[in-house]
């Protein structure tokens, strides 16, 4: 049986931050939970592309992958939330996600997501329709459409989630 790392033992600086907030006289706080990931660190080579589907399912919605290679996956996230969003950067080596029918019926998710690559390329297919980003481009992605996306090696990229509600109105 894999034996996958606890990730809350595991993401090793988790870490409540307090801000106060600019505009509002410092008297305003806003808590910031921050985790980090260093998967090259924490997990062995043949362990790393499992234990990355399960901790990017920790953070998003069910979701498939499929590894250019699972021997040596390398990956690293560093995820800040709020109670409203959630802003993920991530590194890792080539990998597609994809979203079915089905794991949109099991796993609804109205939220969207603000794919912006800082390095390297990323291909969204989506509703029939192509982006191909790289740094400098974005695109908005919604996880009630079936969707690929192919993510070249080494890349680099926030996806920040975005309630439906702040876009979609009441």
């Amino acid at each position: 049986a894999l034996r996958v790392p606890d990730p809350v033992e595991h993401d090793l600086q988790v870490r409540r931050l307090d801000r106060a907030s600019a505009g509002h006289g410092g008297a305003v706080q806003h808590g910031v939970d921050e985790r980090r990931l260093d998967l090259d660190r924490l997990v062995e080579p043949a362990e790393r592309a499992d234990f990355w589907s399960e901790h990017i399912g920790s953070y998003q919605s069910r979701m498939g992958y499929r590894y250019g290679r699972t021997d040596d996956f390398r990956g690293e996230t560093i995820r800040q939330r709020t109670g409203t969003y959630q802003l993920v950067r991530f590194r890792s080596d080539g990998i597609e996600y994809s979203r079915t029918a089905r794991q949109i019926r099991e796993d609804p998710d109205g939220d969207y997501r603000l794919l912006l690559p800082l390095t390297g390329r990323i291909v969204l297919r989506q509703d029939g329709r192509e982006a191909r980003l790289t740094p400098g481009t974005g695109t908005l992605v919604s996880f009630t459409s079936p969707f690929q996306c192919l993510q070249d090696p080494s890349t680099q990229a926030f996806v920040l989630t975005i309630p439906a509600r702040e876009l979609d109105g009441p």
